[in-house]
């Protein structure tokens, strides 16, 4: 994706010398905001990235007809392995685009999602480990991806070799947390407006699909109670990429038109319009507030730190995505600390 300029107004300063800001590339906190405080969703986040890497990779090489392959972890096999035959990566490729933050190959143009250079990094929101193999023009490459707690990630070439097998990338990515449901749950969220949709462990695509309502050259309107609860009442889809979309952030004039088209939406329904790659600037996820029951509790994995629960049911109170500030590792409500001021 071609990014947009930030802000091309020249700014006078007087009286005084201008200084560039420097960033610390070596610097593991950045990474850590960069990676782990990006990602709120994380499966979901981690499936989107490198599945839209593999998709944009088979349609840069003509065979975008063609679907890649998403395996997902068990018990007994605890990786998440993406896999497409697209364009591949050189060594040289592979070392400069998966070893440095924000450099992409994608940033200049709009037939591709994505830009920002983080995809092939997203794995670390799920996994302190993970090996990735590059084949391009009968050489095949096999890199480990690894990093201990919060410290800068390392790559390392552990083999390379001259093959037969066609050209294309494979992620294998050791996940710590093992609940197949989950990662089904991500893919049906994630990949629902992708064409073709990936093989899922060796077997054509068989997650259910939303419910077409009614569709136009503009939107789509879907009836589905998971995907209403992830993207909210509208999203916006690029290249075959979904993202939470709010359109009175467009115009007003956008804005009430979405309001009379969308009057006899019901609550389980989901509007997503159909943007071209690039554009819209598309947002991180988000935060909601959200109401359980405590009868809806399921179970809180203690392999994953206590840091997250399943649960059967719950109620989305507000978007509070704004509402948050990043402290010290952790979020804080600013409004509820000015109610108590």
């Amino acid at each position: 994706m071609k990014l947009h300029d930030i802000n091309t107004t020249p700014v006078e300063v007087k009286g005084g010398q201008a200084i560039n800001l420097q960033m610390d590339t070596t610097s593991a906190i950045g990474f850590s905001l960069s990676i782990d405080k990006l990602y709120t969703h994380k499966i979901e986040s981690v499936i989107r990235e490198i599945c839209s890497n593999a998709r944009d990779s088979m349609i840069s090489a003509g065979r975008g007809e063609i679907p890649f392959e998403v395996f997902l972890p068990s018990a007994l096999s605890p990786y998440l392995v993406i896999k497409d035959t697209g364009l591949g990566l050189s060594k040289e490729d592979a070392v400069t685009y998966l070893s440095t933050l924000y450099k992409s190959t994608k940033t200049n143009e709009n037939q591709s999602v994505g830009s920002y250079g983080i995809g092939s990094k997203s794995p670390f929101a799920i996994s302190d480990s993970y090996n990735i193999e590059t084949i391009k023009d009968g050489r095949k490459c096999a890199f480990q991806f690894f990093r201990s707690g919060r410290s800068l990630p390392q790559l390392m070439l552990l083999n390379e070799e001259d093959t037969d097998e066609p050209n294309g990338v494979t992620f294998r990515i050791h996940v710590r947390d093992v609940d197949r449901d989950d990662y089904r749950d991500a893919l049906q969220t994630q990949l629902f407006m992708f064409s073709p949709k990936p093989l899922v462990d060796g077997l054509p695509w068989n997650l259910d699909a939303p419910k077409v309502i009614r569709h136009t050259s503009e939107y789509t309107l879907f009836r589905s109670e998971a995907h209403r609860d992830f993207f909210g009442r509208y999203a916006v889809e690029m290249g075959g990429v979904t993202y939470p979309f709010k359109p009175n952030e467009v115009d007003h004039e956008f804005d009430n038109m979405v309001s009379a088209v969308s009057r006899d939406m019901g609550s389980y329904d989901i509007m997503v319009f159909h943007m071209p790659i690039g554009e819209v600037e598309v947002p991180g996820d988000r935060l909601v507030l959200v109401k359980v029951d405590p009868r809806d509790f399921v179970s809180c994995p203690i392999d994953y730190g206590s840091t997250k629960a399943r649960i059967c049911r719950y109620k989305v109170i507000e978007d509070v995505t704004t509402k948050f500030l990043a402290k010290d590792g952790t979020f804080v409500e600013e409004y509820t600390q000015r109610n108590q001021a």
